[in-house]
C-alpha cells in the first residue's frame, strides 16, 4: 500500500540489437541535436558516434539494453 494505493511494479528488461528501432523509440535526432545546441557535444563527434553505432549495426553487433517498468495501481 502506498497512500491508500495498492501498488504493483513490474520491471522487464529489454534488449534490442536494432539501432534504427532504438534511434526512433530514444528518439535519438532530438537528444542529439540538445546536447549540441547545450555544447555538450560538437558536431563531428555525434557524426562520429552515429557512424560507430550504424556500423556496429550492420555487422551485427549493435545491442541496446535498458530497463522497463510497467507500474499498476488501484485505490
Amino acid at each position: 500500500m502506498l497512500g491508500g494505493w495498492d501498488v504493483a511494479i513490474h520491471p522487464e528488461p529489454l534488449v534490442l540489437h536494432d539501432f534504427s528501432l532504438v534511434s526512433r523509440m530514444m528518439n535519438m535526432e532530438q537528444f542529439l541535436a540538445a546536447a549540441q545546441e547545450q555544447g555538450v557535444l560538437a558536431q563531428d563527434e555525434i557524426e562520429a558516434w552515429q557512424r560507430e553505432l550504424k556500423s556496429a549495426d550492420a555487422k551485427g553487433r549493435f545491442t541496446f539494453a535498458g530497463m522497463i517498468f510497467g507500474v499498476v495501481g488501484r485505490k
